[in-house]
């Protein structure tokens, strides 16, 4: 779906496992590489190679900004932003992460995502991330208003 809109940014948000259960701790994912989807498919295609020159952001940036509001929010162990090959983050135009927020191998990390209040916090530091990054982005170039003139 986020391929479909040019201007989002897409969150996929999960809870980790571990065979460790002393394994804690909050970590987001962004793409290694990204791997576009092709154009849709028309005779003019049919005849020439298609070139895909576009640069994808991998979301490295965003996800920093998510991860921090992520570990100030919760107060969890930061494990980091980390690149991965993971289909959500690489086959999304747009910038992409994946949080993982806590170990529900963890006992005391369990208990903590079981209760609304910490899963408010999380997504309160998603949204606060979400806007951080955005603040980062270019704005779209837009037509200069006209004001409308009044009559004399």
């Amino acid at each position: 779906m986020a391929n479909k809109y040019e201007r989002s940014l897409f969150v996929s948000l999960h809870f980790n496992k571990s065979e460790s259960p002393a394994a804690t701790g909050i970590e987001t994912y962004y793409a290694s590489q990204k791997v576009l989807p092709l154009p849709q498919w028309t005779w003019a295609g049919f005849f020439t190679k298609p070139e895909n020159n576009e640069i994808a952001d991998t979301g490295e940036n965003f996800a920093g900004y998510v991860q921090a509001a992520l570990v100030s929010r919760t107060e969890g162990g930061n494990r980091g932003i980390k690149p991965k090959a993971l289909y959500v983050v690489r086959h999304t135009k747009v910038p992409a992460i994946l949080v993982e927020g806590g170990f529900i191998s963890n006992v005391f990390e369990a208990q903590l995502i079981a209760t609304p209040q910490y899963r408010d916090r999380i997504a309160a530091a998603v949204v606060e991330g979400v806007i951080q990054y955005s603040n980062t982005l270019p704005r779209p170039h837009l037509p200069p208003t006209q004001l409308a003139k009044a009559s004399p």
